[in-house]
């Protein structure tokens, strides 16, 4: 009897172990401001909850006098509640609170990361977790672009980011043992930038202490190049030098890893909207073309450059329009109205992505932004929220029997044999000259 319990717990044992390393994380940004839109607004209503582990509420702020939170949107309480309420019914799904935003602001960050005044830190991080508890919220991601970033948050760098990481992470660990409540989450957006992430960052002293660690990995690409390009790249393309072959996933996977993060702790980023140029000459519309500048504003997004999933899919239904695939960037683009040029990702590129996820020993991906799908599946003909569930669908999907394929399917892009990581990190991260 004693034989078969030791054997029934070393099968338990084992079983936990596999399905531990195959719970992958699939993140759902939701940005309120969405809500406010005059056309296709977005509500708490319209969100799938079965397709997320976590929902990222975006986007709080700092109050730089009271050090408290506060919301960059008013009347945001209903579809917040709605939110909130909603793991009634979904026991395991994890509410994150936002603070920050990709635009220029500072959104607080300064006042809270002067490292000669860690008071404020540490009343800021009282205050913090007073709010996440109040309001039932399972943790926090900083949204913090970038520490020390001229134009944007000047005044203190990477050490007082830093600083202010330990210190919520200290206060989390004591209040979850005071409370004897589940230990509060504790993420922060990362720099896609090889050239960026020692500048902004101490990979090595914050590691220990962020849960996840999500990167970037959309507008590696901007329209405002004179170049088309696919905004978030894979891989390398074979013609690209200097800095230039470093702006896809890969190599800014390679290059964390090499400064020390944990692939476990790192989520990558998938964007829901494609960057558009109008091209110099109409027969030129590889990828790497010459282009005049960023193409023309979506009616949702309001940004020139900027389409998002849903309205590219209303671009590809017109009749001179046509649809490519990049081999080497893995992603594809679209040409249409002959001067047009959008690179984006579609289901196919995604599924890509999500290999590389696995065969890497991620921890998942997250797509920035939820009401940038096809959320009511009117668009794409591929139902409601293509670009979400085929995250959710690769990472759910159990490939244990065919694990080998999946890295060997990645694999053969940038070495013969071995595991990708130490491919990239031998191949596709290499140092460069600065522009």
């Amino acid at each position: 009897m004693a034989k078969q319990n030791y054997q029934l717990a070393l099968i338990t044992l084992f079983l936990s172990i596999i399905f531990k390393a195959r719970c992958y994380v699939y993140m759902c940004w939701y940005v309120n401001w969405s809500e406010l839109r005059p056309i296709r607004p977005f509500s708490a209503d319209q969100i799938d909850y079965d397709l997320c582990t976590h929902i990222l509420y975006s986007a709080a702020v700092i109050d730089p006098k009271t050090l408290t939170i506060a919301f960059m949107q008013q009347n945001v309480s209903e579809n917040l509640e709605k939110i909130l309420n909603s793991k009634i019914k979904y026991k395991n799904l994890k509410i994150i609170l936002t603070i920050g935003s990709y635009d220029t602001k500072s959104y607080g960050f300064e006042s809270v990361t002067n490292p000669n005044d860690t008071q404020a830190m540490l009343n800021f991080s009282n205050n913090l977790v007073a709010y996440l508890r109040k309001f039932n919220f399972d943790g926090v991601l900083l949204d913090y672009e970038f520490p020390g970033m001229v134009n944007r948050a000047p005044l203190f760098t990477k050490e007082g980011f830093s600083l202010l990481i330990r210190k919520l992470k200290r206060k989390f660990k004591e209040e979850s043992i005071i409370s004897e409540k589940t230990e509060l989450i504790l993420m922060s957006t990362m720099a896609a930038r090889v050239d960026w992430i020692n500048k902004f960052y101490e990979i090595d002293k914050i590691i220990s202490y962020l849960d996840y660690m999500l990167l970037l990995t959309y507008d590696l690409k901007r329209s405002s190049e004179k170049r088309t390009r696919i905004t978030s790249a894979l891989f390398p393309k074979a013609n690209e030098t200097g800095i230039y072959s470093t702006f896809n996933i890969a190599s800014v996977v390679a290059k964390y890893l090499t400064e020390g993060a944990k692939a476990n702790k790192m989520v990558i980023g998938i964007p829901a909207y494609g960057r558009s140029y109008e091209l110099t000459d109409s027969l030129d519309n590889m990828p790497g073309a010459l282009a005049k500048g960023p193409g023309l504003p979506g009616l949702i997004t309001d940004e020139t450059g900027v389409l998002s999933y849903f309205e590219i899919c209303d671009k590809a239904q017109k009749n001179d329009s046509k649809k490519f695939w990049d081999e080497s960037n893995l992603g594809p683009y679209l040409v249409y109205d002959e001067k047009y040029w959008i690179g984006y990702e579609d289901m196919d590129s995604v599924y890509e992505k999500m290999l590389f996820i696995k065969a890497n020993n991620l921890s998942g991906a997250f797509l920035w932004s939820i009401d940038l799908d096809d959320f009511d599946g009117k668009h794409c003909s591929q139902g409601k929220y293509p670009l979400l569930k085929a995250i959710r669908s690769e990472l759910t999907f159990n490939d244990y029997e065919t694990n080998d394929f999946l890295i060997n399917s990645i694999t053969h892009f940038t070495c013969s044999q071995g595991r990708v990581v130490q491919c990239l990190q031998k191949e596709l991260y290499k140092p460069h000259d600065k522009d």
